[in-house]
């Protein structure tokens, strides 16, 4: 029975000490990865700043999908994480550079991540933010986190899974190649086989499927910047508050806090773009003043016309629109702690 347990755990050392090579070797942590369980925000934190074989300063770029360059994936296939904002700044810069743009992410989930990231003492923190939080979908005060568990204190089991790689590094391992859990794989997949077909749809879509989807997104688009307004009764205001706290009370890294405007020219038809302006207007105000009276947060302002013909979207950049954003901020240092750099 002895020598049975001692074999068990024998075996399951070697499981580990196995499984924690495989991930060194195909370095599967730096892949960009949308946080969807904690396990994965820590693996990759552990294994980014677990790195001793580089002397590079070391950047972490936090925000949506701006950031994490979903719409990347759409348009250039397998090379899509080598064109994203925190790749090319990398590329620019020779930085050390970890994406942990997290999709539809809030203020509130920013600030319990930039704790954890500034807690391991980067050079520079680049932090992406925008005015969507304001929208009045994110109102209701029990609405105010996209993610949650980001926030939530870990459990006994949580702490010691950190110690044990199988535990430690699952759930990016299962993200990375499955991007969902895989259970949740196995029921899209079933899904899809067995989704009834429509015997008059065509093979392909047409034009006017095309244009009804892009109908849809803009009329979706254009209600929630409709409805943004940017007032300290709003729940998001306390929450924006913390955030810029946060980054302010580390002093030792440089921060750079980035609005990338939206292309309110693709959404003309049904935008109110003069009210949407006032509260772009407000949003810049309150955040080049907090830059301007702290020492270590620089606020860029970069603004659609810079970028004209770059976007994919509203929201989103083409790979050369990243690039020419990942200039402006290589360019930063230059002008650190002015306010809005970018104006």
């Amino acid at each position: 029975m002895i020598r049975l347990t001692m074999a068990m755990i024998g075996a399951f050392l070697a499981l580990n000490c196995g499984f924690a090579a495989l991930i060194e070797w195909s370095d599967v942590a730096s892949h960009p990865i949308d946080v969807q369980t904690r396990a994965v925000l820590d693996a990759r934190l552990s294994s980014f700043f677990g790195k001793t074989d580089s002397a590079a300063p070391r950047a972490v770029f936090l925000g949506d999908s701006v950031v994490f360059g979903s719409k990347l994936q759409n348009t250039h296939g397998d090379r899509w994480k080598w064109l994203t904002l925190p790749a090319q700044h990398a590329a620019l810069t020779g930085d050390e550079t970890l994406n942990l743009g997290i999709n539809g992410v809030l203020f509130s989930d920013l600030d319990c991540v930039a704790r954890e990231a500034l807690a391991h003492g980067p050079e520079l923190l680049v932090v992406n933010v925008s005015p969507r939080p304001f929208a009045a979908d994110f109102a209701d005060a029990d609405n105010t986190s996209a993610r949650s568990f980001l926030c939530e204190a870990m459990d006994v089991t949580e702490r010691v899974g950190r110690w044990i790689p199988l535990l430690a590094y699952r759930d990016v391992w299962q993200f990375r190649w499955l991007e969902s859990s895989p259970k949740q794989f196995l029921v899209d997949a079933l899904a899809a086989r067995i989704q009834p077909t429509d015997p008059f749809e065509e093979d392909e879509e047409g034009e006017d499927s095309i244009d009804l989807d892009e109908i849809i997104w803009k009329t979706k688009a254009s209600n929630r910047l409709n409805s943004v307004e940017l007032s300290d009764d709003h729940p998001q205001s306390a929450h924006l508050d913390k955030l810029l706290g946060t980054l302010a009370s580390h002093r030792s890294t440089d921060v750079v806090v980035l609005y990338l405007e939206e292309d309110t020219r693709a959404l003309s038809d049904q935008l109110d773009i003069e009210r949407y302006r006032v509260q772009q207007q407000r949003f810049v105000a309150r955040l080049s003043r907090i830059a301007a009276r702290t020492a270590n947060i620089t606020f860029v302002h970069a603004k659609n016309s810079d970028f004209e013909g770059l976007y994919d979207d509203h929201v989103h950049l083409t790979a050369d629109g990243y690039t020419r954003l990942a200039r402006i901020l290589r360019d930063v240092p230059q002008s650190r702690n002015l306010g809005d750099a970018i104006d």
